[in-house]
This record gives C-alpha cells, sequence and structure tokens, in this order.
C-alpha cells in the first residue's frame, strides 16, 4: 500500500473501507538507518536501528516485507500471505491470522471489528552452520487498537519456547482514525541452528485492530564458517576427509549442514565454500563416485570372505584333478 486505508474506523459503521482518511506509509527503518519520529505529544527525534548493521542482500541474512494481505483467517496457501513488497532469503515467509473473524479490507489489511486478531509469521532462519547468533527485527504498523506487547514472542529451533522480545521502540504513534502506530521489537539470540524457521507471534490488545503493514530482517553471524566439517575454523582438506569418514553416519563429524546425516549436502557445502576460500581445486571423487566405490568395496569384501560363494569353482577344479 503507497497510502494507508484505515479500515478500523470505518468498520463501527459498516461504511466502505476506500472512503475513510489516509495517512503517509508506515515509518519503518532500513539496517543501518535512521527515521524522523511521529508520536502525538512528543517534538520528533532521530531513532536508529537497534541491532548491529547489515545489508539487506548480504550473506547470511533475511528480509520479507509486506504491504498487502490476501487470507483473513486460518492457515494460507503456499502463494498466499506471503512478502508482496520485497524479500530477500525469504520468498516462503507467510504470515497466519489464528482467529476466527478477521477480513481482508479494501486496502488489503488484515481487520475484525468483533475480536482481538492474532498472528504468526513464519520467516526462514538462514542459518548455515551450527552454533551461529542471529538478529531479528520486526516492524509492525497498526491502525486502530494496538497490538498487546506481552504477546510479542519469537520462537527458533524444536523447542518452540517462546521468548520475549529484548527490546521495542515506537517510530509513529499518533490518533487518525483511530490509533496509527508502528513498532520496532528486535531480538538477539545465540547458538542457534540450521533447519530451524523463526516464528513470530503478537495479537491485538482488543477488537478493531487492523494489521497494516509489516517488515521483517534477519542476520545470522558467527558459528562454524560454512563448509568447516571439522569444527576447527578454517575450510580445508582435513574437512573432506572428515566427511569421507563419516559419510553415512548421523555424524557430528563431516555434517556440516546440522540434518543429522552426513551426505552428498555436506559435501556439496564443503566443495562450495573450499573453492570460495581461494584454494583452488583439489581432485576428489564427488558423493556418487565415492558411494559407487564404497559399495564396490563392500562387495568384494563380501565375495572374498564368504567361503561358499567360491565353493562351486573349487568342486568343479576337485573333480577335473
Amino acid at each position: 500500500m503507497a497510502i494507508r486505508n484505515h479500515a478500523a474506523a470505518c468498520a463501527a459503521v459498516l461504511t466502505l473501507y476506500s472512503s475513510c482518511g489516509q495517512v503517509a506509509a508506515a515509518n519503518f527503518l532500513e539496517p543501518g538507518g535512521t527515521v524522523t519520529t511521529d508520536i502525538d505529544g512528543e517534538d520528533p527525534s532521530i531513532v536508529s536501528w537497534p541491532v548491529i548493521d547489515w545489508a539487506r542482500n548480504s550473506p547470511g541474512s533475511g528480509y520479507a516485507q509486506w504491504d498487502t494481505f490476501t487470507v483473513p483467517f486460518g492457515p494460507p496457501g503456499a502463494d498466499e500471505n506471503t512478502p508482496d513488497f520485497g524479500d530477500f532469503n525469504a520468498a516462503d515467509a507467510q504470515v497466519e491470522q489464528t482467529v476466527q473473524g478477521g477480513f481482508i479490507t479494501s486496502g488489503g489489511n488484515i481487520y475484525s471489528f468483533s475480536s482481538a486478531t492474532a498472528f504468526e509469521v513464519t520467516m526462514p532462519g538462514n542459518v548455515v552452520s551450527p552454533g551461529s547468533d542471529a538478529y531479528f527485527v520486526a516492524q509492525i504498523a497498526t491502525l486502530g487498537n494496538v497490538i498487546a506487547t506481552p504477546s510479542v514472542t519469537l520462537s527458533y529451533g524444536d523447542t518452540f519456547e517462546e521468548l520475549p522480545f529484548d527490546g521495542s521502540l515506537l517510530t509513529e504513534d499518533f490518533e487518525s482514525f483511530g490509533q496509527s502506530q508502528t513498532t520496532v521489537f528486535y531480538w538477539q539470540l545465540n547458538g542457534v541452528d540450521p533447519n530451524n524457521d523463526f516464528l513470530l507471534k503478537f495479537a491485538a490488545g482488543g477488537s478493531s485492530m487492523s494489521l497494516d503493514q509489516l517488515v521483517i530482517d534477519t542476520l545470522t553471524v558467527g558459528g562454524s564458517a560454512p563448509g568447516d566439517l571439522d569444527g576447527n575454523g578454517a575450510v580445508e582438506i582435513a574437512d573432506y576427509l572428515a566427511w569421507r569418514d563419516n559419510f553415512g553416519t548421523a555424524g557430528p563429524g563431516g555434517d556440516g549442514n546440522a540434518d543429522g546425516i552426513v551426505d552428498a549436502a555436506d559435501f556439496t557445502l564443503w566443495r562450495d565454500n573450499y573453492a570460495a576460500s581461494g584454494a583452488g581445486v583439489v581432485a576428489v571423487p564427488e558423493p556418487s563416485t565415492f558411494t559407487a566405490l564404497l559399495v564396490l568395496g563392500l562387495s568384494l569384501a563380501f565375495v572374498g570372505g564368504v567361503d561358499w560363494f567360491n565353493r562351486p569353482k573349487r568342486a568343479a577344479k576337485e573333480a577335473q584333478s
């Protein structure tokens, strides 16, 4: 939405939402940037990005922005409630509204005048190595009622522990056809692992809150270097040996993507990052070749070690002698 549609003010009288007053787009921060606040009763001030700086296309980062929504309640389809304004490493991010009674306004907001809406936002983790630190920043623009701040939590990983935000700040908060508010919530997580999504939850403080726009930025840093399969901090030939020696096992040695199995994907992770390090090209067997050699070696060992396999030939030679 280039402009905001104040569905919350219109719903009470069941008028057309397009006839309501409109104000400028949400006051969002960009990573490393600043904005001027617009808060009733306060002089404008400069607020800054609340965590470390990064670019939205940098390695390990993710970005998703929603200006309009399409599904008012329940699990969306594969291509529904996905980022429509922009994304990086987050095309599969989705928003789900979990309380009955919501509907989509003419401006593409999710709104309910009969119940307090609640939301779950799934965001890809983009974590490529174990033990990484992660930053998660959510900027939520609402109209009408406001977010119940105790409801804002973030979970990550298999435990689904819901973590309260580390901090928050307002970039706008003023009355115009109901309350217009944009809030930034942020977290820093330590020691996160690959292959998990972030799950952001938040809910309205009451009925008549309209979810207008949403921006999420993530960054993962540190941990083992991608391709460091033996955990010594370097991507080198020794990592290939760790992969070879642990191939087909649960690791942890050789399991570069921490998915619980040492397989071809871990070889690819090592190969690509070894080449990117400028170390050059090394002649090592591809996973398919390695597997074939392994099977062949086991077969030969089986044939040579099982006596009954050779008995017919021996019996034939003895009969001829």
